[in-house]
């Protein structure tokens, strides 16, 4: 989440430095703390996690306020918690599916070569009926696998969701009504 977090916080930066709000100086110093902290997101002590991460924003602002001197308001400019944390948690999902999609990819692969192993080895199987068969272990890896590529494929389905994340859409999408 910290690494994560950092590279948003960067990027914001960056953005802000382009669009004038920010010096280069400025940008380049919070960017590089930001490279910092997501490499060594320990350094960054949070003792309580809320669930919009406004403590985090405010302990990762002051922190990288004291290392770079740049202003805590500079910091966190032109940026919403809440837009932050949707995007923090959209990045976080996205790559924790692909990680669970590839590692079941990897466990239908070794299931499959099982299936190849073990097509001869005879075994007592049950129906659904309770009734006895006679079967392979090859046949119920082969099974097994089947089912382990359903699974992939579902979770395949679910990655667009975590594709996009509208950022500013809380800052200046509210209007107030006098």
């Amino acid at each position: 989440v910290i690494e994560v977090f950092a590279s948003v916080k960067k990027a914001y930066a960056l953005t802000n430095a382009k669009f004038g709000f920010l010096s280069e100086q400025e940008a380049q110093a919070i960017a590089a703390e930001c490279d910092v902290l997501a490499h060594d997101p320990k350094s960054l002590k949070v003792e309580l996690w809320q669930s919009d991460l406004t403590l985090l924003n405010t302990c990762f602002a002051q922190m990288v306020s004291e290392k770079t001197s740049v202003d805590v308001k500079k910091i966190s400019l032109l940026q919403s918690i809440q837009d932050i944390s949707q995007t923090v948690e959209n990045i976080v999902i996205y790559r924790r599916l692909n990680q669970l999609i590839d590692d079941v990819a990897y466990m239908q692969k070794e299931l499959t070569a099982k299936a190849c192993e073990f097509k001869d080895e005879i075994r007592l199987m049950r129906t659904h009926l309770m009734e006895s068969a006679v079967g392979t272990w090859g046949q119920t890896f082969g099974a097994l696998a089947l089912s382990v590529n359903r699974v992939r494929e579902r979770l395949s389905t679910h990655r667009p969701l975590y594709c996009q994340v509208v950022l500013g859409h809380s800052l200046f999408g509210v209007s107030i009504a006098a």
